[in-house]
């Protein structure tokens, strides 16, 4: 039987001001987006903050999101003290997203490897997980939106 509930994993970095390209160049890896504070975007009007986020694939939520949190720890382990160094240096913060959509009558369970708990860990970056309804539209990552209009 096929496992329909799909998930996808996404790190970002958040602050006040800094520049995304910069670190997309120090770390090497390309985001899926970024944003500027101030500026509009898709979901949120304007940015309050300025963030560069890494998006997975989305794949099923069972074997899927394991490879997954196996492909995110191959690209990002080995850059901890870049991150770390980066994260100082711009007075940033860290947020890591699990997103499940799932399937009615499906059940949804996770395993977060120690891997991925030590890097979480090491980058003191919380972790949120949000499941979803499978066809829900949410945003990539849940932003706090700008009271202004």
């Amino acid at each position: 039987m096929k496992y329909l509930s799909t998930s996808y994993i996404t790190f970002t970095l958040y602050g006040d001001k800094f520049d995304p390209a910069e670190f997309t160049k120090i770390i090497g890896i390309q985001p899926e987006s970024t944003g500027i504070k101030g500026e509009p975007g898709p979901y949120v009007k304007p940015f309050i903050e300025t963030r560069w986020q890494y998006q997975s694939e989305t794949t099923d939520a069972l074997e899927g999101l394991e490879n997954s949190i196996d492909e995110f720890l191959e690209k990002f382990e080995s850059k901890i003290d870049i991150i770390n160094q980066y994260k100082a240096n711009n007075n940033l913060g860290s947020k890591c997203f699990v997103v499940i959509f799932q399937k009615k009558k499906e059940d949804v369970g996770m395993l977060l490897s120690n891997a991925f708990i030590r890097f979480l860990n090491a980058t003191d970056t919380p972790i949120e997980i949000c499941v979803y309804p499978a066809g829900a539209d949410v945003p990539s990552v849940p932003m706090k939106q700008s009271k202004e209009k």
